[in-house]
């Protein structure tokens, strides 16, 4: 992320501290010639600001930008600053690293490298590397400095990577006494990805000031078209493992990227203030927030009075977090009924008898809910015992929404409907269960159909004090199409790709468990290509 940042697999969390309680110097001594640095609150850093008090709080800003602005907003400065330079940008660095220092912050730079990783470890950037060391040595304070921070998969032998650390690490420390040499991966990697990436594998062998992890909440973002839901916090995933491999290196730990999406924030409005709880409690030295738009198609940047009001909170915080839960926000507060997903079954073809199984997790008392797209407009019966809830006719286009209470009898079986002539569908048969009683469709919302368009209305749909919401797109498309969910704390149950001219398309999604609040708001499905025809139905299910 930033101009340097080309990756954007991201990640988890956000943390934030206090800068009054330790961020920002309150003497600038003469570069060098200090073995610790004071901060704020009496606590001290040694000569490269490294320190054993409480967590840094600070962010990536813009492109390099000037926070000063933002800083009067917050009502505070940041306590570390996270920015990013190409190799020959070293004097416009120095020039921002003794700005920073003199308004409180820790300078924390990346740098890319002027050649590639397998000359820089044979010595060809050691005259660079030389000069930066020297002119960061005559900066008034401490900084923190990366050289080619997330490598993976940049270069093909990692390895060489590892070894242009070692080679970079003692210049820069030997050269610049008052500079930390740090190390930034992306964390995932390290724990969960590929084995060439793992810390074992990677780590350099040489004296590492910090080791800095780039890691961000995958909570509320979608990967390969699915949205991925989950745990929104990192403690238990990255940072207890991460401070413990610390612990056992002798090195110390921060973020040195870190965020959630705004969507996410409306689910988790204090999510900023916990994170850096949960980063204090594991002994993480700093924290920088990706704030910017840059490489960033997530949006994880802070856009919202909301998240700006979170953000602030952390920053001045002084004392323990609550533990939090979830906002009472439509998309994800739990109630003490409850009803959820049990499985789904689906199908598509050109066809008069158009048939999906029952899945075999069904039991009897379920709610089963079959809904139906055709290409065309026709009478279409269903079997008895089910019951029509919305039926949509359009040009050249319907759909169909019908339910019924399982038996005993119905677990695993074909149900079929008829239509009149041949047509093409996409089916769907998902299955909703209570341990509080029989679940009911409470209210039913339709948008569509419409035609030739790039995407649909998911309709807003009243919860009535709590519901578990369905929601339905159907498609007519003679080509391929892909249907982006909108960012409402769906998660994807069933897709179904007709093919051929005029094929029937179908998504089905819910929430994933009982919402609490006035309304749902869908917002809009989108589509990889305008459609012939699209419709979508919002439904809201109760526990009676």
């Amino acid at each position: 992320m930033s101009n340097m940042l080309t990756k954007l697999l991201r990640r988890v969390a956000f943390v934030v501290s206090s800068l009054i309680v330790l961020s920002s110097l309150s003497v600038a001594p003469q570069a060098g010639a200090a073995a610790s640095y004071p901060l704020s609150d009496g606590c001290m850093a040694n000569a490269r600001g490294v320190s054993e008090c409480k967590t840094l709080i600070g962010a990536t800003y813009g492109s390099n930008s000037d926070p000063t602005a933002w800083e009067k907003e917050l009502g505070q400065n940041l306590g570390v600053r996270r920015t990013f330079w190409r190799p020959d940008q070293v004097d416009g660095a120095v020039k921002t690293a003794n700005v920073d220092v003199a308004a409180g912050r820790i300078p924390w730079m990346s740098f890319k490298l002027p050649h590639k990783w397998a000359d820089m470890a044979s010595g060809k950037g050691d005259a660079w590397a030389k000069g930066l060391a020297a002119k960061f040595a005559k900066v008034n304070g401490p900084v923190w400095i990366a050289f080619h921070h997330e490598p993976e998969g940049d270069e093909s032998n990692i390895k060489l990577w590892t070894k242009t650390q070692e080679r970079l690490g003692p210049i820069l420390r030997k050269g610049a006494p008052n500079a930390a040499f740090t190390v930034i991966l992306t964390g995932w990697n390290q724990l969960y990805g590929p084995a060439e990436f793992r810390l074992d594998n990677v780590w350099p062998d040489t004296t590492v000031d910090i080791a800095g992890f780039d890691v961000y909440s995958f909570y509320n973002t979608y990967k390969n078209g699915k949205l991925r839901l989950g745990e929104a916090y990192l403690k238990e995933q990255y940072f207890e493992p991460i401070s413990e491999w610390a612990k056992s290196k002798g090195v110390a730990w921060g973020l040195a990227e870190t965020g959630l999406t705004n969507r996410a924030h409306k689910d988790y409005p204090e999510w900023i203030r916990q994170t850096a709880q949960d980063m204090r409690d594991t002994g993480g030295v700093a924290l920088a927030y990706f704030n910017t738009t840059l490489n960033n198609s997530d949006n994880y940047h802070i856009a919202t009075d909301a998240k700006t009001d979170d953000f602030r909170a952390a920053l001045k915080s002084k004392s323990k977090s609550p533990s939090l839960s979830p906002s009472t926000s439509p998309s994800t507060s739990v109630s003490v009924a409850g009803v959820e997903f049990v499985a789904v079954g689906s199908s598509s073809g050109n066809r008069t008898q158009h048939v999906v199984r029952i899945p075999a997790e069904v039991e009897a008392g379920d709610l089963l809910v079959m809904l139906l797209t055709l290409n065309s407009v026709t009478t279409a019966s269903a079997p008895a015992g089910w019951t029509v809830v919305e039926e949509s006719d359009g040009n050249g286009f319907s759909a169909r929404v019908w339910t019924k209470v399982a038996s005993a009898e119905d677990v695993g079986v074909d149900v079929s409907v008829t239509t009149s002539r041949w047509l093409k569908s996409a089916m769907s048969v998902a299955a909703y269960r209570s341990s509080t009683g029989e679940v009911e469709v409470a209210s039913v919302v339709t948008a569509g159909p419409v035609n030739g368009a790039g995407s649909v209305l998911v309709p807003e749909v009243e919860l009535g004090g709590g519901s578990l919401v369905v929601s339905y797109v159907g498609v007519k498309n003679s080509g391929d199409v892909t249907v982006v969910l909108p960012a409402a704390g769906l998660e994807s149950r069933s897709v179904v790709v007709g093919s051929g001219s005029g094929a029937a398309h179908s998504v089905l999604s819910d929430t994933g468990q009982y919402v609490s609040g006035g309304s749902f708001v869908g917002g809009e499905a989108t589509f990889s290509t305008s459609v012939n025809r699209a419709i979508a139905y919002t439904l809201a299910l109760k526990a009676s």
